[in-house]
């Protein structure tokens, strides 16, 4: 669904086909409707349904997902909406005060429909130094959706010199440092690089 709903977003600004737009936004709309059906009681996602538990990873890059949708144009239930949030709030507050990468992921997903607590992100932009690259490249994006984008381009500086020693970074953590660049410095030559990566 994200992907869906990103490409959405690219087809209007790029003014694609209205057949391309129609294709995809029916596909995202089927999306939408078996991720709602999924959602479990308590308002969180499992990675695999059935009576698995909710998983706040999952919930996370779930209501990511749904709040992109929805600024595309397609209609979500406000309950929906309404149960992740309240389990993400609820999953925030469980998560061990030292666990940042677990922070960062919820609270990225919180900023995206304007619930992102400035207090504990300003805490993990103190913190930079000693978060992981995917803990930076989430929180990089937090400062993003709260219109920071010069704080958001401090932690992308630590964020690219942990990452340029090696290649060692993950796929997704690599597409999320990319997502936050575009974001903040979309005409800087790591961009391309990146993409090339």
């Amino acid at each position: 669904l994200l992907a869906a709903a990103y490409a959405l977003g690219y087809l209007k600004e790029a003014g694609g086909s209205p057949t391309d737009n129609r294709d995809i936004l029916t596909y995202a709309r089927g999306l939408v409707a078996r991720l709602v059906v999924s959602q479990r009681d308590d308002g969180g996602w499992s990675w695999c349904g059935g009576s698995a538990e909710s998983d706040a990873y999952a919930s996370s890059r779930a209501l990511w997902a749904l709040a992109e949708a929805r600024r595309q144009g397609i209609s979500i239930h406000n309950e929906t909406m309404e149960k992740a949030l309240a389990y993400l709030k609820e999953a925030f507050a469980r998560a061990e005060q030292a666990d940042d990468d677990a922070k960062s992921v919820i609270l990225h997903a919180l900023s995206h429909v304007g619930e992102a607590d400035f207090a504990y992100a300003n805490r993990l932009y103190r913190n930079r130094n000693s978060l992981s690259p995917s803990a930076l490249a989430y929180t990089a994006l937090v400062f993003v959706n709260l219109d920071r984008k010069e704080i958001g381009g401090e932690i992308l500086d630590v964020l690219q010199e942990k990452m340029a020693p090696s290649l060692d970074t993950s796929v997704e953590t690599t597409a999320l440092a990319l997502l936050a660049m575009e974001a903040i410095r979309p005409n800087s030559p790591l961009v391309k690089q990146t993409v090339e990566y």
